[in-house]
């Protein structure tokens, strides 16, 4: 990676994971590049009540102290934002999806009415405790009227995948 780095040259490094914060902070080349962390959850983050809960973020002091000489944190909600400057003392700009996210493509107005009640699942990608996996599960167990189904993917646990499979009406 840091050969690509070197040969690249980048004017900004923006990242969302502890290894390149610790790998750009130690690369010479990149002392003039402006760093920025994106942190989408608490977990991710050394410090506050939730550090260390995700396997394989950051943790530790040293990795604290990292996150202080980073150029700036975007953080994707004022949740985060919130959480960062209480447990972290670090001061970070909060940027949410612009509402267009949302619109009509074409009439750039929200939708008249929604187009999706006729599908047949209620579908969640990645359940994991962090976003809620145990709340989707109780809700199909709660509607077992309704189809559902689930991507697992990185954030998904033992305890939700186990969840999943015993709820009959979860693919």
């Amino acid at each position: 990676m840091s050969m690509h780095l070197y040969l690249f040259r980048p004017t900004h490094v923006i990242f969302n994971d502890s290894l390149t914060m610790k790998a750009t902070s130690i690369m010479p080349f990149l002392k003039e590049s402006l760093r920025v962390c994106i942190v989408h959850m608490a977990e991710q983050l050394p410090f506050g009540p939730f550090a260390g809960a995700l396997s394989g973020s950051s943790c530790s002091p040293a990795e604290h102290n990292l996150m202080r000489q980073v150029d700036g944190i975007w953080s994707v909600s004022n949740a985060i934002k919130e959480y960062t400057s209480e447990y972290g003392q670090l001061d970070n700009t909060f940027h949410y999806l612009h509402p267009w996210t949302y619109l009509d493509g074409e009439t750039r107005q929200f939708p008249p009415r929604r187009y999706n009640w006729n599908q047949e699942y209620a579908a969640m990608i990645n359940p994991s405790p962090m976003k809620g996996g145990t709340i989707f599960c109780d809700l199909a167990k709660r509607c077992p009227q309704f189809k559902f189904a689930a991507w697992a993917s990185w954030g998904t646990d033992e305890k939700v995948r186990k969840q999943l499979k015993e709820i009959p009406n979860i693919e």
